[in-house]
């Protein structure tokens, strides 16, 4: 794919932009949340102190600058915040993200944290959106990312507050590892706009984590029949960009349900920008996968559907194991039904992958890591959704 050359520029300096009056968004005033640093009971992850601090953060190349401000109404802790001149182009997502390795931030372990927050102020007059997650990992290539919310920021101060179930952390991610705090914002614009933050704070607990029940039925790798499902999956865009990513949710209509009680569904994004060939994904990661030794098995059941005729698409199975190994195309749908017929909508159909093909392409199937389920990327039309359910292990 194309991507943007333009890197992005740090620079040491105070913002010149003029102070816009009144505080948006409502919540708390930027004097009260300088003083909130200081509560018993938080940490600061980043005071966006100095020009130093700025390049451990990896940016992607969709800001125009990231700079250091000194100017008082835009700082709520220390003596500096960060000023974001956020590209507002189509092709790409503007992000950053912070990690916890550096000097200037060395939490990681994040068992104790209920909810993180930052101070924003966006300069202009209109909304925009910011999307936060955070990053877990085990060792190497296995990670498993804490669900993303997305949240507005009106003109003017915001008080953002991004709160963690620690029950549900606990259980997709390896919440004792945490490796970095991402932050992304929306494009699509004609012009930049400007954005500060501020105060990043991580929000302690000393209340023990709960225990949160998942049992598994018979030869179940996993059902969406549990809330707790939900949070095993991801949208991946490996290949494909940010903008092209599908939106998941947990599906309770009978109409799009194989068996049980639930579904996953994943309402896919209809970006004109993007490309034809590329391929967002779904991720089925963590405890479901890592806890199941395939080597015990002979083969792997998905059941896929989608509420829209597809007469140019396709859904293939890929997978993973630990060490970074992988088999894609392992079985999809055009393999089955022929690439002149059109995927109907409301049936369902069934990927199946050998267990012997994995071993045969050297993968360890005693330590599969995760499982991508790619389709390719719309650009035009009504958005549609792609239904899962019943991931069956057979011996």
């Amino acid at each position: 794919m194309k991507m943007k050359t333009a890197g992005i520029f740090l620079a040491l300096s105070v913002a010149g932009a003029a102070v816009f009056g009144g505080c948006g968004g409502g919540g708390t005033s930027a004097s009260d949340a300088g003083e909130q640093a200081q509560t018993p009971g938080r940490v600061l992850l980043s005071g966006f102190s100095e020009f130093r601090e700025l390049r451990t953060f990896k940016f992607s190349g969709y800001f125009d600058k990231a700079e250091i401000n000194e100017e008082k109404a835009y700082v709520t802790e220390g003596t500096a915040s960060v000023k974001l001149t956020v590209d507002g182009g189509l092709g790409g997502i503007p992000e950053f993200s912070i990690y916890t390795d550096t000097k200037y931030n060395t939490k990681s372990d994040w068992t104790d944290v209920q909810a993180i927050s930052a101070d924003v102020f966006n300069a202009d007059d209109e909304a925009h959106s910011m999307w936060v997650s955070f990053m877990t990992r085990e060792s190497g290539a296995t990670r498993a990312e804490y669900v993303e919310k997305e949240y507005t920021l009106a003109p003017g101060y915001n008080l953002i507050t991004y709160v963690i179930d620690r029950e549900v952390a606990d259980r997709i991610c390896y919440l004792d590892k945490v490796e970095y705090v991402n932050f992304r914002f929306e494009n699509g614009h004609d012009d930049p706009y400007i954005l500060y933050m501020d105060n990043l704070q991580a929000h302690l607990t000393d209340e023990p984590i709960g225990e949160m029940e998942k049992t598994y039925d018979e030869g179940e790798l996993l059902f969406f029949d549990d809330p707790v499902d939900r949070y095993f999956a991801s949208a991946t865009t490996i290949r494909a960009m940010a903008t092209e990513a599908a939106t998941l949710s947990m599906c309770r209509d009978p109409k799009y349900i194989k068996s049980g009680n639930g579904s996953l569904q994943a309402t896919v994004v209809v970006d004109p920008a993007g490309l034809a060939t590329h391929s967002p994904a779904i991720t089925i990661s963590g405890e479901p996968v890592t806890r199941v030794d395939f080597s015990q098995y002979s083969k792997v059941l998905f059941s896929v559907m989608t509420d829209a005729d597809l007469p140019a698409n396709n859904m293939m199975v890929e997978f993973f194991d630990v060490n970074g190994v992988f088999l894609n195309a392992i079985d999809d749908i055009r393999a089955q039904i022929g690439w002149g017929t059109i995927i109907e909508a409301g049936k369902w159909y069934t990927l199946e992958v050998d267990i012997q093909k994995l071993v045969d392409a050297g993968l360890d199937v005693t330590k599969i890591d995760r499982i991508n389920f790619y389709y390719q990327h719309v650009m035009s039309g009504e958005p549609f959704s792609w239904y899962f359910d019943e991931f069956t292990l057979v011996k």
